[in-house]
C-alpha cells in the first residue's frame, strides 16, 4: 500500500479539530509528520513530530489533533512572539508525512467564520 495522508475536513473553522491520519507506512515504521505555514508578516512557521506506525502501518493523530499546530515555531527570519494573522483571511497549513523515501502532503485550511459571514 502506498503512503497516504488524509486531513478531514480539509477546510473548517479555526476551532474545528481536524482528523489527520497517515496510512500505508508499514508496520512499526517511523513516520515524520510536519506542518508549515507562512504568517501575514512573511515568517514561515513549522513543526515536526516523529511517530511509530501501528501494526497496520497507520498513524492517527486524533488523540491530539492540534499538536502539529500549537507546536509550530518560526523556521527562519525574524522571530515573532505570535503567529501574525491577516485579518479574517484563512490560515493555510501544509501537512506532510514521510516514511522511508515516500513523502505525501495535503492542505489544512482554517477559517475565522463560515463562508459569506
Amino acid at each position: 500500500m502506498a503512503l497516504a495522508l488524509t486531513v478531514d475536513p480539509e477546510t473548517g473553522l479555526l476551532d474545528s479539530p481536524p482528523s489527520i491520519v497517515v496510512r500505508g507506512a508499514g508496520a512499526r515504521a517511523t513516520v515524520v509528520v510536519t506542518a508549515s505555514a507562512v504568517d501575514a508578516a512573511g515568517v514561515t512557521w513549522r513543526s515536526e513530530h516523529r511517530f511509530t506506525a501501528d501494526a497496520g502501518g497507520v498513524v492517527d493523530l486524533s488523540a491530539d489533533p492540534w499538536r502539529l499546530l500549537w507546536s509550530m515555531r518560526p523556521a527562519s527570519g525574524p522571530v515573532h512572539r505570535f503567529f501574525q494573522y491577516a485579518g479574517a483571511e484563512p490560515v493555510v497549513v501544509t501537512v506532510s508525512a514521510r516514511a522511508g523515501s515516500a513523502t505525501v502532503e495535503c492542505r489544512l485550511v482554517r477559517t475565522f467564520g463560515p463562508p459569506g459571514v
